[in-house]
């Protein structure tokens, strides 16, 4: 049995759930009856699953008991709560399974892979970087709703590490190292390394790390995000960049092929943030219950909290992933491998937008500031694709 959220326990005794019902809840890291209530707002076909069709799972009871009209029940879903556009990049595509894209990914939420000795981050304490970030004035940019989001997760790695000597922020061009990575010729590379959503701008870590090892990168003051040419010029970005080159990113893990995932990756990504105490980008596919319906990254709770859903085993994978940088770990007694990771995330203020929002008694991780937020150990574990830090200093 699963060590359940005490709000899944109280919530299971008050209403009746049955055992698959109570673990639904606990695979999509559910801890309000609000949070409930926007998940199953935007699950149309709970009903269509074997445990639904056995009596087990009761959509329209679960549905009754966080007071979803009759009406919405009979429709089987309510109207959303936030319009069907990601905060990170336009409107989301459709699922995995029916783009043609790399049908070795895990597509279907809720799922827990067993976890192999060493792998449970429980009894794990909690971390942040040090000098904490914050002290940095670190805020959260934002990428208006273009395909960058890998570009300001492995920015960021590089943000914090250049920061640190002098203990003031150093704003790096977001847009130069994008420009750059989609200026990569793809004739060499296998087709399972083209990330999803290449054609339609997307990028991979992989990529970051090149253009970061031989090319560096510029100031936001010399190339700025919403110009598509440098403010310096050409030449003098390209100079500046070169005297930022990063050879020391080189903790670079890819397993956009599932078959080939080891086990305790969500393990391997604290220790190395420990050992190396510098941010990590990782990059992972974000879900949706269908194409018209929020992901579970645009769900108003998470906007709020930052604090990111665990897509439940109904919702599918996108064809667009996200990528953020993570700075922190919190212990989690209740979370299935041990905890939630902290991260800077790049829609701006906008994400997380509430981060010490709290009903009476409810229980959740701590949100470290407007723009950052927290994916949990068990989201990273089953999903991430890559990884890119730097090695041990």
């Amino acid at each position: 049995m699963a060590n359940y959220h005490p709000f899944i326990v109280r919530f299971g005794k008050q209403n009746g759930l049955t055992d698959v019902e109570q673990d639904y809840l606990h695979a999509a890291s559910v801890r309000s009856e609000r949070q409930l209530r926007r998940l199953l707002e935007n699950s149309p076909d709970l009903g269509d699953t074997p445990e639904a069709r056995q009596g087990a799972f009761r959509p329209n009871h679960l549905r009754q008991s966080v007071g979803i009209p009759d009406s919405a029940r009979t429709a089987g879903i309510a109207a959303p709560l936030v319009a069907p556009r990601s905060l990170f990049g336009g409107a989301l595509g459709p699922s995995l399974a029916d783009a043609g894209g790399p049908t070795k990914i895990p597509i279907r939420g809720g799922l827990e892979r067993p976890l192999g000795p060493g792998d449970s981050l429980h009894g794990e304490q909690a971390f942040r970087l040090q000098p904490k970030f914050l002290v940095f004035q670190w805020r959260a940019r934002d990428q208006l709703g273009q395909n960058t989001c890998v570009a300001f997760a492995a920015a960021g790695c590089v943000e914090y590490a250049l920061s640190l000597p002098s203990g003031k922020f150093v704003d790096l061009s977001e847009r130069f190292l994008y420009q750059r990575m989609r200026a990569l010729p793809l004739t060499d590379v296998p087709a399972e390394k083209i990330p999803p959503g290449y054609k339609e701008g997307a990028t991979k870590l992989g990529m970051a790390q090149t253009v970061l090892q031989q090319d560096g990168i510029c100031l936001e003051s010399e190339w700025e995000y919403e110009r598509d040419i440098p403010v310096v010029g050409e030449a003098a970005a390209t100079a500046s960049a070169a005297s930022r080159r990063q050879l020391g990113l080189t903790f670079h893990p890819d397993w956009i092929d599932a078959a080939k995932r080891p086990s305790g990756i969500a393990r391997m990504l604290l220790d190395q943030l420990k050992r190396s105490n510098r941010p990590i980008a990782i990059a992972f596919p974000i879900f949706s219950a269908g194409p018209d319906l929020p992901s579970n990254w645009d769900l108003g709770d998470v906007a709020d909290t930052g604090i990111v859903a665990n897509p439940p085993s109904t919702w599918t994978a996108l064809e667009m992933g996200h990528a953020v940088t993570v700075v922190g770990f919190q212990p989690d007694p209740h979370e299935h491998v041990g905890g939630w990771f902290e991260f800077k995330n790049s829609a701006g203020d906008n994400f997380a937008a509430k981060p010490d929002l709290k009903l009476v008694g409810e229980v959740k991780p701590e949100t470290p500031a407007k723009g950052y937020g927290l994916i949990s150990a068990t989201y990273v574990d089953s999903y991430c694709w890559e990884m890119l830090g730097y090695g041990p200093v």
